[in-house]
């Protein structure tokens, strides 16, 4: 049988046609801006290349056609639970705002949280560009992994509950599923690269800091690092905004399927 025929014998709803759309980060998206502008402001064309390329492949919205998931999708089918839609909503929505007070949490360095907590390097740190941002390197990257665990383990549960709820909320979980196995190694290398944007960054903010210096010692480096407003700050503002665009891109598999859940539920009877 032609892929054609495989198509037009499918019955696949309209609803999880519609995900596609939903689904797919959108251009000029939170993340594609910050990363542009990142390799930019490096004034490198080699890194602006980089930036782009990683902005093109967040954007990706080629790879997938919806005919390769039809005949996969239209043998799926839901087991008719009625699970309670506010239920799965509000429960969605509250692990997201665990998220966010992670996020917020970890730049406190007072926090008494146990969880991963924003570095505050010496002045011994600040003897050069590289051994300034080690530390929050290591901070963004095990943020990165924190994230990646906690969105996953989200979008697993959501997928669990649409599949129970109904027949066409039963094929958006499938179709959720295909397209984050398709699109998985993609956004890897997104993900992956985005420390070595945000040492670009630094290395910015750092030049910046030394000629504000001058001639001063490391007393008067850390100082001015360190101050309220300053290039420490500076810099922190930038990983925390990437960082919530990150989770932005991150969820936008879970948000797209609330929004179908609230199409299915405006379409029940």
């Amino acid at each position: 049988m032609s892929l054609g025929s495989l198509i037009a014998a499918s019955t696949v709803t309209p609803l999880a046609e519609n995900m596609i759309e939903t689904r797919t980060p959108q251009k000029g998206s939170r993340l594609c801006s910050l990363l542009s502008e990142f390799g930019a402001s490096a004034g490198n064309a080699s890194e602006q290349n980089i930036a782009q390329r990683l902005s093109e492949i967040i954007d990706f919205n080629g790879s997938i056609r919806l005919s390769e998931l039809h005949f996969k999708l239209s043998r799926v089918r839901g087991q008719e639970m009625g699970e309670n839609y506010d239920g799965i909503r509000q429960q969605t929505l509250k692990s997201r705002a665990a998220i966010l007070r992670h996020i917020s949490s970890s730049f406190n360095p007072l926090s008494h949280s146990q969880g991963i907590v924003l570095p505050l390097p010496g002045i011994e740190s600040l003897e050069s560009a590289e051994s300034a941002f080690a530390p929050y390197s290591k901070y963004y990257s095990s943020m990165q992994t924190e994230l990646a665990f906690r969105c996953q383990r989200l979008r697993n549960t959501l997928r669990s509950d649409l599949a129970d709820r109904s027949s066409r909320l039963a094929q958006l979980a499938a179709l959720d599923k295909a397209m984050e196995e398709s699109l998985s190694a993609h956004y890897r290398v997104v993900f992956g690269r985005i420390p070595q944007l945000l040492a670009l960054d630094f290395e910015v903010i750092f030049s910046d800091h030394l000629k504000k210096i001058g001639t001063g010692g490391p007393e008067a480096s850390y100082e001015e690092w360190a101050r309220a407003g300053g290039s420490r700050d500076k810099f922190c503002n930038h990983m925390r905004a990437l960082l919530l665009a990150e989770l932005d891109t991150r969820l936008e598999p879970v948000m797209g399927m609330l929004e179908a859940l609230d199409e299915e539920v405006g379409d029940s009877p």
